[in-house]
């Protein structure tokens, strides 16, 4: 497996659908980015660089957020040069990993613009 950019992406919104297995994929993203992560088909983990750092391709660890079946998650990224504004639902981190809790299940990120 190897790390998923998005920062790439033009269009927005941006819907990009991936299988994940139960090892973490990394989404890389770009800063000022609302993203959604929806679970398609299985109940799926979200971690972030934090308190313990997943790695692209390596075990779920302890320090996950557990999504079902049908659920999702939005958040928006930024950067440390935002002045240290507290922005509600956003997260420093320009990385997200995503793993399936079991086999493997499709998820869906969707990209969009989100304002400063």
């Amino acid at each position: 497996m190897a790390a998923i950019d998005l920062r790439v992406i033009t269009t927005h919104p941006a819907h990009y659908t991936a299988t994940v297995a139960t090892t973490w994929q990394q989404f890389i993203l770009a800063p000022w980015q609302k993203v959604t992560i929806s679970a398609e088909n299985g109940d799926i983990y979200i971690g972030w660089i934090g308190a313990e750092t997943p790695a692209e391709g390596g075990a779920v660890g302890t320090h996950r957020k557990p999504l079902a079946n049908g659920g999702s998650v939005e958040y928006v990224t930024h950067h440390s040069g935002n002045s240290g504004a507290f922005i509600a639902d956003s997260t420093l981190n320009t990385s997200v990993f995503v793993a399936s809790q079991a086999a493997t299940c499709e998820i869906t990120v969707t990209v969009e613009r989100a304002s400063k």
